[in-house]
């Protein structure tokens, strides 16, 4: 299947006319071929849904454009996670063990892949879990992930040439 996955980052700038990646990612959105389908992972639901219940909590008053932004975000088709995505997920980090992290400390590892330490720079992956999962989606579903995350794709393509990135540069 050919088409794009929003990333998290690009959903929140494109569907926030506000956002200050609006324009940027917008433009970027415009220049995808005409009728390209475009899918939004259910883990990017999940995240705008706790970023906009953070905000109500921190600020005591909802996101003023929270509804609007999460029923927008459903309209694209949205991608589940499957134990076909779980294999994809599997793949990806071990991709990224073999690519990033010492062989001998492979095992005594960190638990969590945006601890871990490049075995090259000695600089954290920074890479979240739910951004691997994301990943695992476009790989899975042969998508062209579309994010505004620099360090996650030149982490991932350093280890998994799989993944079809379209990078917009964020402001």
């Amino acid at each position: 299947m050919d088409g794009y996955l929003l990333d998290t980052c690009v959903v929140s700038a494109l569907l926030d006319g506000q956002h200050k990646n609006y324009q940027n990612v917008r433009l970027s959105d415009e220049a995808i071929e005409i009728g390209s389908p475009r899918y939004v992972s259910i883990i990017t639901i999940a995240e705008l849904t706790f970023g906009f219940a953070l905000h109500e909590a921190s600020t005591g008053q909802p996101h003023p454009r929270a509804s609007a932004i999460l029923e927008r975000a459903q309209e694209f088709g949205i991608r589940e996670i499957s134990k076909h995505t779980a294999a994809e997920y599997a793949e990806l980090r071990k991709n990224l063990a073999v690519a990033h992290l010492p062989t001998l400390i492979r095992a005594q590892r960190p638990r969590w892949v945006d601890q871990w330490v490049d075995r090259v720079t000695q600089e954290t992956l920074q890479i979240d879990e739910n951004d691997l999962w994301i990943c695992a989606q476009a790989r899975e579903w042969n998508l062209t992930l579309f994010t505004t995350d620099e360090k996650m794709v030149t982490r991932i393509c350093q280890a998994d040439s799989d993944i079809k990135f379209r990078f917009v540069r964020s402001l």
